[in-house]
């Protein structure tokens, strides 16, 4: 059975802070979410779980995750928020 999983995410982008959300349909590491949402293409930690992007220069992190329904899903897709 496909989940739904919301992940937010907030990301240092330069001198600038910036929180984004996206959906998966499995449960992952709180990297794996990084990975996936970044395309990150080796771990590396800049602490606990905060993640560099390719270049360095930039870093990302889980805020939250939180499983919710099919029709709420389909109303964020419809809504173009995720």
């Amino acid at each position: 059975m496909q989940k739904n999983i919301l992940v937010t995410f907030d990301m240092r982008i330069g001198d600038y802070e910036h929180s984004d959300v996206a959906l998966f349909d499995e449960k992952l590491s709180d990297y794996g979410y990084c990975k996936s949402f970044w395309s990150l293409e080796e771990k590396q930690v800049v602490d606990d779980e905060t993640y560099w992007d390719n270049a360095m220069e930039n870093s990302i992190e889980v805020h939250s995750v939180q499983e919710i329904t099919k029709d709420k899903a389909n109303i964020l897709k419809d809504l173009g928020i995720v």
